[in-house]
C-alpha cells in the first residue's frame, strides 16, 4: 500500500474491471468504476428464470483457476459458489455423447475417430510441451510470442495427423469459443493445455452474476456513465469525461486509469492520450460473434454436469455444451437441468441479421440434431448473442500482444498511468479475465511503489 491513497477511475464493470477495482481498492486506494449499463458483470452477467441460471457464458470452470477461486473466497462468497461441482469432459462422435479421458496418453488414444496412428503420434506431446513450458504463462500470454506463426490446425497435422487434430487438438481449442482451428495460433491451445494438466472441471452453484453482483456491492460503482473520452490531467493526472443520460455531461478527475473495456472501445475513449502503436494495437484486435441458448429442461439428461466439445467434423453449428442436473439452491431446481449450448461463430456469424427468434430456432434446431433426448425436455429457451462475442488469437495475435505491452512498459517507465485489461489481452474464460484485471492492478501498484513488475521472457527453441 502507498503511503497516502490516491484516485483510480475504472472504465468498465465486467470481471475484469470489478477485480481490478477489488485489488486497487483492498490496497487502501478510491476507486471509481463507472459503466454504461445499469449493472455488472460484462459477459458474466445474467439473471434467474424461474429458479434457472440464465448466463451470457459458458459457466465452465476448473480446480487450476487460482485467482477466480481466490477471488471468490475473497468476497465472502465461497460458501454459496464453491465447491465446484465436479463435471464429466466428453465428447460428440457420429451423433453420440461419450466420456472422454485427456489427463494421460492412453486416455487421449482412445478418443473416439483420433485412429491407432494418430493416438501413437499424440505421445510427441508431453515432449512438446515440456520444451514450450518457459514460454507459456496464462498471466502473461504474450511471452509465448515466439510460437506465434502456427495456427492449432498446422500445428496438429503436422505433428499428431489429422485424426488427432480433429478429434483432440481441434476441439480442445476451440470448443469453449468456437473458433476456428485454422486461424487461430497454437498458442491459445498451448496456454490453455498446459493450464489444465492436473486440474479437473467443475461449475460454480450459483451463475457467474452472482460473483459480479458480490463484487459491485462492495464497491463504489458508477452506472449509465459512457465514457466519451480520457484525456491527460493535471500533475500526470486524467481527466475521464463522461455522458450520463437525462443528467448530462459529467468529468471524473483520477491519478490512474484503468481501461477493462473491449479494444475497439478502448481504442475510442482512450485515443488521446495513446501513441500510435497503441492505437494501431488496439484498432486492429479481432473478435468473433457469439451466440449462447439457455435452456431450461423439466428433467435432468443426466445425473452428473457434463461439459460436451462439439468436433468440427460432426458438421453442427454447436460448438459444446454445458449440461447439469439441479440441486437445492443451485443453478435449477431440484429434478429440473440445465442445459447451456455455444454456437460455432461460424453459426453465429451466418444468423447475425437474423431476428431473435429466427436464430433461436436454428440453434435449437442444431441442438436437437445432437442431444435430440434433451431436446424433448426443453420447458423454455433464452438466446444471448453478441456481434463482438469473444477476441480472435489468431496467429500473428501474441505478436502484436507482445508489441502493445512493450509500448505500455515504455510509457509506465516514463510516469503516465493508463492500464488495459480484458479478454483480448488474455483469453474469454473467466479466470482469463480476472487474472487480467489483477495484473493491470499489480502493474499500477508497483509503479506507485517505485517497484517493477516486469519480468524477462524466457526463449526456447521452438
Amino acid at each position: 500500500m502507498t503511503a497516502s491513497p490516491r484516485t483510480v477511475v475504472i472504465v468498465g464493470a465486467g470481471l475484469s474491471g470489478l477485480a481490478a477495482a477489488w485489488t486497487l481498492s483492498r490496497a487502501g486506494h478510491a476507486v471509481s468504476v463507472v459503466e454504461r449499463c445499469q449493472r455488472a458483470g460484462g459477459r458474466a452477467s445474467g439473471e434467474q428464470i424461474e429458479g434457472f441460471s440464465v448466463d451470457r457464458m459458458l459457466s465452465l470452470l476448473s480446480t487450476g483457476d487460482r485467482h477466480l477461486l481466490a477471488w471468490i473466497e475473497d468476497l465472502g462468497v465461497a460458501d454459496t459458489m464453491l465447491p465446484l461441482r465436479p463435471t464429466l469432459l466428453c465428447q460428440l462422435h457420429r451423433g453420440r455423447v461419450a466420456a472422454i479421458d485427456t489427463s494421460s496418453l492412453i486416455g487421449l488414444a482412445k478418443i473416439a475417430g483420433i485412429g491407432l496412428r494418430s493416438g501413437a503420434r499424440l505421445i510427441r506431446l508431453p515432449r512438446l510441451m515440456r520444451r514450450y513450458t518457459p514460454l507459456l504463462d496464462p498471466e502473461a500470454p504474450e511471452r509465448a510470442a515466439d510460437l506465434d506463426y502456427r495456427s492449432v490446425a498446422d500445428f496438429a497435422r503436422l505433428y499428431f495427423g489429422p485424426g488427432a487434430c480433429e478429434r483432440c487438438i481441434a476441439p480442445a481449442a476451440t470448443s469453449s469459443d468456437g473458433g476456428d482451428e485454422y486461424e487461430m495460433s497454437r498458442v491459445a491451445f498451448l496456454l490453455q493445455w498446459s493450464s489444465e494438466q492436473g486440474t479437473s472441471p467443475g461449475i460454480p452453484r450459483r451463475g457467474l452474476q452472482y460473483l459480479a453482483r458480490a463484487a459491485a456491492e462492495r464497491l463504489p460503482m458508477r452506472y449509465g456513465f459512457d465514457v466519451d473520452c480520457i484525456e491527460a490531467g493535471p500533475k500526470g493526472g486524467f481527466r475521464v469525461h463522461c455522458r450520463r443520460e437525462h443528467v448530462g455531461d459529467e468529468t471524473l478527475e483520477a491519478d490512474a486509469v484503468v481501461v477493462t473495456t473491449s479494444a475497439g472501445i478502448a481504442h475510442t475513449v482512450a485515443e488521446p492520450v495513446l501513441t500510435l502503436p497503441e492505437r494501431d494495437y488496439l484498432a486492429a484486435v479481432q473478435y468473433g460473434p457469439g451466440a449462447t441458448l439457455v435452456l431450461a429442461l423439466d428433467r435432468a439428461v443426466a445425473g452428473v454436469p457434463e461439459y460436451v466439445r462439439v468436433p468440427r467434423a460432426e458438421g453442427s453449428g454447436v460448438s459444446a455444451v454445458l449440461v447439469e442436473p439441479g440441486t437445492p439452491d443451485g443453478r435449477a431446481p431440484s429434478g429440473a437441468g440445465l442445459a447451456t449450448v455455444a454456437a460455432t461463430q461460424r453459426f453465429a456469424a451466418s444468423h447475425e441479421a437474423s431476428a431473435d427468434d429466427v436464430a433461436e430456432k436454428a440453434l435449437l434446431r442444431e441442438f436437437a440434431d445432437a442431444f435430440p433426448r434433451a431436446a424433448a425436455k426443453v420447458r423454455f429457451a433464452r438466446l444471448q448473442r453478441h456481434t463482438s462475442a469473444v477476441p480472435r488469437f489468431e496467429v500473428g495475435a501474441y505478436r502484436a500482444m507482445a508489441r502493445f505491452r512493450r509500448v505500455q512498459d515504455d510509457r509506465r517507465a516514463q510516469g503516465r498511468r493508463l492500464y488495459f485489461a480484458g479478454d483480448y489481452l488474455a483469453g474469454a474464460r473467466a479466470e482469463h479475465v480476472v487474472a487480467s484485471g489483477e495484473r493491470a492492478a499489480r502493474a499500477l501498484l508497483a509503479d506507485w511503489n517505485g517497484s517493477s513488475s516486469q519480468e524477462p521472457a524466457a526463449r526456447v527453441q521452438t
